[in-house]
């Protein structure tokens, strides 16, 4: 300690520089715990009723493999974790759940994986014969994410329409099980956890809302098309493309925007890419635009490639209200995250049949679906376009249907008033 002093004596200029560090540093942990802070409130979950949490489950080992409670890794008191082999074979874990009614219902769960890439497939499995797993559904989560974050916890909000009968004859009113079923590629070793599963009440009037991407120069003929049924979408554009090659220019943007359509942020580069400068300052500048000009849905941001992990969310909370994925979930009213907003993307290989089973299952579950095209062309080839002429067929059956069709930041001020 005497030699130090003495280092520091003789050294005036270091020990001055050290204090500076070391009280800049205070600094910057504390406004980031501040603005952390500060944006979890502002992206608490909306939700109608409490969750029922299924809290305390007794967890058993399912196919083998190495299963655990983890308490260190949780949200809750603790998670369950599943650790896979190597041989691509199934690893999981069960429990039992009593007798639940999910009618009606969403449900609420927390994922968090080591490396998404080594997962072949992850079901969540729901039995309603007392744990014989005869008579199932089944959800692949494995097949719903666009681009997690490693080792991050993801909040997820599923409809019974996000699950398929495996086996038998399940029914949603009296399931009685739950299980986890993880597989890794051949070769590979990895682990998933899980934690918070609950159920909230989702009986509401469902919305369907008709968004695009990136503002390419068809949308404007998209638009004409739902003008003749009275309709109105929301554009999700990239300022710094405006008047580019395919792409909106400032006059069809306000054309846009006069129809009553929202215009809302977005980008074009994955902002998990940038530094947390870059990023602010990529979300800084789209707010501006929008604020600049009073654009209806200003609000609202949508992630360039659907890419986000917590800091892009809490960067993100500070300059908009929403932020929208593509993980292709339907977005259930009951419980809504507001910087995960869930929204199915429509690609050329989207056939109307799909696109219009889930209009069907959105109406019949009361939820809110989000539907989001890019580019839409004659001849679509690459996996952004999609052919105008299946658009007008999907906009004609919804105008064949009873169900509100608002663009997002009207849907938004309904399911986030109501609550």
């Amino acid at each position: 300690m005497k030699y130090i002093f003495l280092f520091f004596q003789q050294n005036k200029t270091i020990l001055i520089a050290c204090l500076v560090l070391y009280l800049f540093t205070i600094v910057i942990v504390n406004q980031k715990k501040i603005i952390l802070s500060y944006n979890q409130q502002k992206d608490r979950p909306i939700a109608e009723q409490p969750l029922k949490l299924f809290s305390n489950l007794d967890w058993g080992s399912y196919y083998g493999g190495s299963f655990g409670y983890d308490r260190a890794i949780a949200l809750t008191d603790k998670s369950v974790r599943v650790s896979t082999g190597i041989d691509g074979g199934w690893y999981g874990a069960r429990a039992n759940l009593g007798n639940q009614d999910f009618s009606n219902q969403a449900l609420r769960f927390a994922v968090r994986f080591e490396d998404i890439s080594s997962l072949d497939t992850f079901l969540i499995l729901l039995a309603t014969d007392h744990g014989r797993f005869e008579n199932y559904f089944s959800f692949n989560v494995r097949n719903f994410f666009s681009s997690p974050a490693a080792n991050e916890w993801q909040e997820v909000v599923v409809l019974p329409s996000a699950f398929q009968i495996a086996e038998g004859d399940p029914d949603w009113s009296r399931v009685t099980d739950v299980a986890l079923r993880v597989v890794a590629k051949p070769g590979v070793y990895t682990r998933v956890w899980f934690d918070g599963l609950a159920s909230v009440d989702n009986n509401f009037s469902p919305i369907i809302t008709m968004t695009f991407d990136d503002g390419f120069q068809t949308t404007v003929a998209g638009a004409e098309i739902m003008k003749e049924y009275g309709f109105m979408g929301t554009a999700y554009i990239m300022p710094t493309h405006l008047g580019t090659d395919k792409y909106l220019s400032q006059d069809e943007v306000d054309y846009l925007h006069g129809l009553g359509w929202d215009i809302s942020g977005h980008g074009h580069t994955d902002l998990r890419l940038y530094s947390s400068v870059d990023a602010d300052s990529d979300l800084a500048r789209m707010r501006d635009y929008l604020l600049e000009r009073d654009y209806r849905g200003k609000e609202h941001f949508a992630y360039p490639n659907g890419g986000y992990n917590d800091l892009i969310r809490s960067l993100t909370a500070e300059y908009f209200q929403t932020a929208r994925t593509i993980d292709g979930f339907s977005q259930p009213q009951g419980y809504i995250i507001p910087s995960k907003i869930n929204a199915k993307t429509i690609s050329v290989t989207t056939p109307v049949a799909q696109i219009k089973d889930w209009i069907d299952r959105a109406i019949a579950e009361k939820s809110w679906l989000i539907l989001t095209w890019h580019d839409l062309v004659a001849a679509p080839a690459t996996d952004v376009e999609y052919d105008i002429v299946l658009f007008a067929e999907v906009v004609q059956y919804l105008d064949s249907l009873d169900v509100k069709v608002l663009p997002f930041s009207a849907a938004y001020d309904i399911v986030s008033q109501s609550r």
